[in-house]
């Protein structure tokens, strides 16, 4: 029975997933100890034989299950799959929903009663950041490496203030009106109005010198995503009107040199959360009526769009071949799911199973921590870290 038990084991653990002897040994025990739990201790002499060997089968069917489950945890354990749960106190779920978790002081920072918190990880302290003046409002805001940013709107004017985290020192840039920051390295990249413009445009400042160039003017039909940063690339997703019909072009530029790489057009008239990674940009692609929604991403170095198989979902996020979806349950609800990224399927990670509450709004940080917000009574929040897993 041993070796029956160590062929399954053998053959059900993922080509991707490396078990120790020891670790297999200890699955092997287990499930021989499970399915011995369930023999009877002493057997009658008048039991047929065929009642005897039921009674061995059912202890098998119920004693594999148990070792499946255990092998599984087991296996998310070593590679370190299980996500790390956060509570904060005192402060309202909307406001929660939209935190940014900060890489570089493994910190949580969220906007709540007029201040910019900042909630450690690792001792569940709470530090305020920013106390905004009085009158003013910040709806965005954005922290990468040493730099915090965040809009300011007053009743007159619009700004951006911008704050080192190592020194306290403060900036500002003063705009007409500000939208859609993000950070990559020491740029700051922001649209908006300033001086005369008519059409909004993506600015780029370098937060060292504060000297600013302008990226891109958007003069088309707007856009359902903001642009994505990654190393020293951006895109910038605008509806298009051609021929009568709404398409999607992607503007990408490379930010040291200020000089457009790449620029194509996908045949959609939604895309929602445009992210790029990897040389690849992803989006989350549907026509105006939402009738179908599908996850795909361009190649950049092959030109290839690819459609990811994916199941009914209504929110994404990626990170290497991480993938996590807000699947739909059938009951008008869903729920955040792990998935890995094979060709173009998608293989089920059951990082979040032991997770009773639905799980939403997932967002991965730069260095592959996952996010997503859990909707029980307490808020909880729950952090898992693909971007140490090999």
């Amino acid at each position: 029975m041993r070796e029956d038990l160590k062929r399954k084991l053998d053959d059900s653990v993922p080509e991707d997933v490396t078990l120790s002897d020891a670790k297999k040994r200890q699955i092997l025990m287990a499930a021989q100890e499970r399915s011995g739990e369930r023999k009877p201790s002493r057997v009658p002499k008048f039991l047929p034989a065929l009642a005897g060997v039921a009674v061995m089968g059912l202890a098998g069917v119920l004693g594999y299950p148990y070792m499946s489950d255990w092998q599984e945890q087991s296996a998310l354990e070593e590679l370190g799959l299980v996500p790390q749960e956060l509570i904060v106190a005192g402060h309202a779920y909307p406001n929660l929903i939209t935190s940014v978790y900060d890489d570089e002081r493994d910190a949580l920072v969220y906007n709540s009663n007029g201040k910019l918190y900042a909630f450690d990880a690792a001792d569940k302290t709470e530090t305020v950041l920013v106390n905004l003046e009085e009158g003013a409002q910040t709806y965005e805001f954005v922290v990468e490496g040493d730099w915090l940013a965040w809009e300011v709107d007053l009743d007159d004017s619009a700004a951006i203030e911008i704050m080192d985290l190592e020194t306290n020192e403060r900036k500002v840039i003063q705009s007409r009106l500000v939208f859609d920051l993000n950070i990559s390295r020491n740029y700051l990249i922001y649209a908006g109005f300033e001086g005369k413009e008519k059409q909004p445009s993506y600015k780029m400042v370098d937060l060292l010198t504060m000297e600013k160039t302008r990226l891109h003017e958007l003069i088309h039909d707007g856009g359902n995503s903001g642009a994505s940063v990654w190393q020293n690339s951006i895109v910038i997703p605008e509806r298009v009107i051609e021929e009568d019909k709404t398409i999607t072009s992607f503007s990408v530029y490379d930010l040291d040199e200020n000089s457009l790489e790449a620029q194509f057009t996908l045949p959609y008239e939604r895309a929602e959360n445009v992210i790029l990674m990897d040389n690849k940009v992803f989006a989350q692609l549907s026509d105006e009526e939402l009738t179908a929604t599908d996850l795909g991403y361009m190649d950049l170095e092959t030109g290839e769009f690819v459609k990811i198989e994916t199941p009914d979902f209504d929110a994404y996020a990626v990170y290497g071949e991480y993938v996590a979806l807000s699947v739909a349950d059938g009951n008008d609800s869903n729920d955040v799911e792990l998935f890995r990224l094979k060709g173009e399927e998608l293989l089920e990670v059951p990082a979040f199973a032991g997770i009773e509450e639905r799980l939403v709004k997932p967002r991965f940080t730069e260095e592959g921590k996952l996010i997503v917000n859990g909707e029980r009574e307490d808020r909880a929040m729950y952090i898992l870290d693909v971007g140490t897993v090999e």
